[in-house]
């Protein structure tokens, strides 16, 4: 009787769900029974990205020795599945298989027989093998060797077929690679394979499969290069080449600094410089004492609005704990170059187009090694600061730019700032980040940040609300006036607020209507025309640039305030105006719709100053309802402090 030879090695196999209830069940039985067949010990690891959905519940039905089911609570992709599921695994070798594939799982076997035989590094199940079994459209076999060629040019990646969810890894490729990705989604598999031959793994091998093409992808008519999946994966293909090549993201040569992930039991590259270099060695960060704060616009400059508000509260509060605070930002006509302002330093360079360079020429002659945080705010463009600074860095945001890039640039910097915001955005996603508002924690998300590196922390407020002994005794204006208060440019659409005051007017022969706010740009000056000409121009009053304390009693005295922008962080003028006991109409765009509650402090309506006409209309014509929105409005504020905001800031930057 012949001695069956012992097994040696153990073979794990991970499989990323999401959404698959119809056939996940059907597909990890036949891939456990294909593997049962297989001469070496298996193990077989299904992991949930994202519990909420009924994958889970349904996978848990399994109840097979070899087959393990993890999951974690929120969707976070198919490539950090596949690391959840390799920092759990014991194999020497690791298969990534996506289920519903149409893969036969039997492929299994000859690919592990070609690991072994040809000694690989990695093995990769291809289509245009040519001893493949595969059947799938013409058009999708033009573009796959379109594809092969462009990453076989630029990323160096000889193998015809990237994207079949079938590869086997040793297991000491994976954990030289694994750390270094960023990529989560679509491009994953690309990535993987391009720095795995860049760390020096070449021996990469195609083998052949057997495969159906799903008969429903045959009904969908859309051009292929205009699926959503196909673009992104050329977005991230892109960013990749970036990395790889001009950034040298993924080298050992250039020490990085790594964080341990809890979760992944693995330290992952930050892209930071750092000594530490490893697999699973607990990094803790340092204390933070010193603060280096590169921002578009302080406090100072006669463009600063809400975020520098924000700004300087936060700085005088790390001053007062004892903080070291820098900031480094741009210079404008007759300032001060460098100066102390409330304890934190300011230090000017450049002009508003020109800071970026010059703050990173500053910081690489003067500061370099000097902060143990950067703070990168991200105002229109990020300083890339996870590129060249030494120490931690967080990225600070209020608002993406998206549409914002057609209202404040021309043609055809508007175009190319809209087209290469997304690339720059997937650059710095896997950085820790701060925003403030839950609109831009999900226009985030959409561009691939991780919702467990993105914190949210409360707007604040300037001044305190009026108190209830005010809030009862202020009186409005005899005749109901509304208000627009902010700067006079396009983004802002004060005309929208014009427009729907002239509409309203018709139909409410005692309305005013209150500009404060002042603006020097061509935009400006044809707002200023229209309100001239405006055939209710006497109902209309303009006060200009005004103080604080003017600015309050104006918004006291104002029964609503009218807020059109094309988008905001937050919108602080609106919880401004509440806390002086005045509701808002705001269009239903990010920030806005985020401090305005709709139907409980005031009234959010579509984008346009009809809609904005009709909510005025019904505000002013029911007495019951517009109280009610007064005081829901005035309340609410109370939420909102710079303390509450300072605390949650604090707790983030010394995570």
């Amino acid at each position: 009787m012949p001695v069956k030879p012992r097994i040696t090695k153990i073979v794990s196999v991970i499989i990323p769900a999401r959404k698959q209830e119809k056939n996940i069940l059907k597909s990890v039985i036949g891939i456990d029974e294909a593997m049962s067949k297989i001469r070496f010990d298996y193990e077989i690891i299904v992991v949930v990205d994202g519990k909420s959905g009924s994958s889970y519940d349904e996978i848990r039905k399994i109840k097979r020795k070899k087959v393990q089911v993890l999951g974690y609570s929120n969707e976070r992709g198919r490539g950090y599945a596949l690391k959840y599921g390799t920092a759990r695994s014991r194999g020497d070798y690791v298969v990534f298989l996506d289920p519903g594939i149409n893969v036969n799982p039997n492929g299994i076997s000859l690919m592990l027989e070609h690991l072994e035989w040809y000694d690989a590094d990695i093995v990769v199940g291809s289509k245009m093998h040519p001893a493949s079994k595969v059947n799938f459209p013409l058009t999708r076999r033009f573009y796959s060797r379109v594809f092969h060629m462009l990453t076989k040019i630029f990323l160096g990646v000889g193998v015809r077929d990237t994207q079949v969810g079938l590869k086997i890894f040793r297991r000491d490729v994976l954990e030289k690679v694994l750390p270094r990705l960023v990529i989560k989604k679509a491009a994953f598999d690309i990535e993987v394979l391009s720095v795995a031959r860049y760390l020096g793994f070449k021996r990469i091998f195609e083998s052949p499969i057997q495969s159906i093409w799903p008969e429903e992808d045959g009904g969908n008519k859309q051009p292929y290069f205009l699926n959503k999946n196909v673009r992104a994966i050329l977005l991230e293909t892109i960013a990749i080449f970036y990395r790889l090549r001009i950034l040298q993201y993924y080298s050992d040569k250039k020490k990085r600094k790594w964080f341990y992930d809890k979760e992944l039991d693995m330290n992952i590259n930050t892209g930071e410089y750092s000594i530490n270099v490893g697999w699973k060695k607990n990094i803790k960060a340092p204390q933070v004492n010193k603060i280096l704060w590169m921002t578009w616009k302080d406090k100072k400059h006669p463009l600063a609005g809400g975020a520098e508000v924000v700004n300087e509260e936060l700085a005088k509060r790390l001053v007062k704990d004892g903080y070291d605070v820098t900031i480094l930002t741009s210079g404008f006509k007759d300032c001060e170059r460098d100066e102390t302002i409330n304890g934190y330093r300011v230090i000017r360079v450049g002009s508003l187009m020109s800071v970026y360079w010059n703050a990173y020429l500053f910081y690489k002659k003067n500061l370099i090694g000097w902060a143990d945080l950067v703070i990168d705010e991200i105002n229109t463009i990020p300083f890339f600061c996870k590129f060249y600074v030494k120490e931690k860095n967080i990225i600070f945001i209020h608002q993406l730019c998206r549409e914002i890039w057609f209202y404040g640039m021309q043609f055809p910097i508007s175009l190319f700032g809209y087209l290469v915001e997304p690339l720059y955005l997937r650059l710095l996603s896997n950085v820790r980040t701060i925003t403030i508002s839950e609109s831009t924690r999900l226009d985030l998300s959409k561009h691939g940040f991780n919702n467990d590196k993105i914190s949210l922390i409360p707007e604040g407020l300037e001044f305190p609300p009026i108190s209830e002994q005010e809030y009862k005794n202020t009186k409005k204006e005899n005749n109901p006036t509304m208000i627009y208060l902010g700067s006079i440019r396009k983004m802002k659409r004060p005309k929208h607020v014009l427009k729907a005051f002239e509409l309203a007017r018709s139909k409410i022969p005692n309305l005013k209507f209150f500009i404060v706010g002042h603006g020097k740009n061509q935009y400006a000056s044809e707002f200023f025309r229209d309100v001239k000409y405006s055939k209710y121009a006497k109902d209309i009053k303009y006060f200009g640039r005004v103080s604080n304390k003017r600015k309050m009693d104006l918004l006291k005295k104002s029964h609503v305030i009218c807020v059109t922008s094309v988008k905001e962080g937050w919108g602080l003028i609106v919880t401004e105006a509440n806390s002086c006991g005045t509701p808002a109409i705001v269009y239903d765009v990010d920030g806005l719709r985020d401090s305005c509650k709709n139907r409980k402090t005031g009234i959010v309506c579509g984008p346009t100053p009809y809609s904005m006409a009709l909510g005025i209309i019904k505000l002013f014509n029911n007495r019951e309802l517009y109280d009610k929105y007064r005081y829901n409005s005035w309340k609410d504020s109370f939420n909102y402090n710079y303390d509450k905001t300072y605390k949650k800031f604090l707790k983030i930057i010394n995570e």
